[in-house]
Formats: C-alpha cells, structure tokens, sequence
C-alpha cells in the first residue's frame, strides 16, 4: 500500500469455526493497531471469513471485517 499505513500488531479473540464440508466460516473479534496517514488508531472489529479445503490445503476464500455498533 502507498501511502501512509503502517501496521503494527493484530490479536485474535473470540474465535469460532464451523466446518461444512470442505469450506470453514470463522467468525472472530479482532484488536488492530496501525497508523494512517500519521494518525495510530487502535480498534476492535468483528470479523467473518470463509476458507475452502483445495488441494490438501485451507485457501481463504473472503471475509469481512467491521466496526461493532454502539451500546
């Protein structure tokens, strides 16, 4: 990415996994911290990303991440 984004850390939290059959759908909360454009933001996003068995291997197939709403 040009610009200015620099990415400094990411933990994974509250992680499930379903499988069926060959595609797996996790669903998780994630904590980034990355700055941009001189601004470090720390955020939490949910997140959900489906991933396919290929090969003899889990490929990641797409996924969305976003902001929780608001209490």
């Amino acid at each position: 990415i040009t610009g200015g984004l620099i990415y400094h850390g990411q933990k994974v939290r509250e992680l499930e996994a379903r499988l069926f059959g060959t595609t797996a759908v996790a669903t998780l909360l994630l904590d980034d911290h990355y700055t941009v454009d001189g601004r470090e933001i720390t955020e939490t996003y949910h997140a959900l990303f489906v991933f396919t068995f290929t090969d003899g291997r889990w490929l990641w197939a797409g996924g969305q991440a976003m902001k929780p709403r608001s209490p």
